[in-house]
C-alpha cells in the first residue's frame, strides 16, 4: 500500500493526486498544515501493511528501494539502508551508518542514540508492531524522529543495516534539519519524550526488547 499524506499544500499538489488512480494507493488529506510529525502519525493511523518505510517530500528512493530493503531483512523486523547525500549545488555522495551488519533491536537503538546508526526515519523499514502505542510528538519540532526511531527499534528483536544507497537524500539551506541550530528546549523537549516512552529499558540491566 501506499500512503501518500497532503498536509494542507497549497502548491498544486492536490491536483497531481486527484489525477492518482490505483487501488492500492490512499491519500490522507489535511485540512491545514500540521506539520511533518502530524503527518507521519496519520500515515501510522492508517498503514495495515506489515511494514513501515516513510518517504520526505523532497527525497527519493531508487526504484528497488522496497525490495532490496526486503531481501535484506531475512527474518530481521528492522532493515536500515544508505543514502546518497545530495547537496544544494548538485553535488552528491554516498554515506551510510557506521554500524553494519546483523544487530540485536537493543544495540540498534543504543546506536542511534550514539550516532552509529542514523537518526532518520525515511532510511529504514521498520515493523508495523513497533509502533503499536507509539506516535511522533507533534509538540516536539527537532530530534522527535530520532527519539521515535529509538524507541521503535528497542522493541525489535534484530536490526539489519546495510550500506546500498537506496534514496537520495536532498539537503536544502532552508530546511528544518539544516536551517537553523537546534535550541537547548529541544533538545530538553525530545529528551524527556525519549526516557517517558522507553522507562525502564533507560536502565542497563533491565535490557529487554518488547517485541516478539
Amino acid at each position: 500500500e501506499l500512503l501518500i499524506i497532503d498536509d494542507g499544500s497549497s502548491d498544486g499538489s492536490a491536483d497531481v493526486l486527484a489525477a492518482v488512480s490505483d487501488a492500492r494507493v490512499s491519500i490522507l488529506r489535511h485540512s491545514e498544515n500540521r506539520g511533518i510529525s502530524a503527518a507521519r502519525n496519520t500515515g501510522l493511523k492508517h498503514a495495515r501493511g506489515d511494514f513501515i518505510a516513510f518517504l520526505d517530500a523532497d527525497d527519493e528512493w531508487a526504484p528497488s528501494f522496497l525490495w532490496r530493503m526486503h531481501a535484506s531483512r531475512g527474518d530481521a523486523e528492522a532493515v536500515v539502508c544508505g543514502r546518497t547525500v545530495v547537496l544544494p549545488d548538485g553535488r552528491a555522495r554516498a554515506a551510510h551508518s557506521r554500524r553494519q551488519g546483523v544487530i540485536s533491536g537493543d544495540d540498534a537503538a543504543k546506536d542511534m542514540l550514539t550516532g552509529r546508526i542514523t537518526p532518520f526515519p525515511w532510511d529504514k523499514l521498520i515493523a508495523r508492531a513497533a509502533f503499536a502505542g507509539l506516535a511522533y510528538p507533534e509538540d516536539i519540532h527537532r530530534f522527535e524522529d530520532q527519539v521515535v526511531g529509538v524507541v521503535a527499534l528497542s522493541r525489535v528483536s534484530t536490526v539489519v543495516s546495510i550500506s546500498d544507497a537506496l534514496i537520495r537524500y536532498h539537503v536544502a539551506a532552508g530546511s528544518l534539519t539544516w536551517g537553523r541550530v537546534p535550541r537547548l528546549d529541544e533538545a530538553d523537549a525530545a529528551l524527556r519524550f525519549a526516557a517517558d516512552a522507553l522507562g525502564d529499558w533507560l536502565r542497563p540491566a533491565s535490557h529487554a526488547n518488547a517485541f516478539a
